[in-house]
């Protein structure tokens, strides 16, 4: 569906994002996961990034 992944990678920790996702790259014309979207909804996320951990200390 969505690339979050590359945003949070432009993220600091400490920073907050607001991600604007438009409905041709979210879910579009379904209703997502359970059913319950609108049609062609935008999706917005509110990220705040409280640290960033090494992979090892997970």
């Amino acid at each position: 569906m969505i690339r979050l992944d590359r945003g949070l990678q432009l993220m600091a920790a400490g920073s907050r994002f607001k991600f604007y996702i438009p409905s041709g790259l979210a879910y579009g014309k379904s209703k997502g996961p359970g059913g319950e979207l609108p049609l062609n909804s935008a999706l917005i996320f509110e990220v705040d990034l409280l640290e960033i951990m090494p992979a090892g200390d997970r």
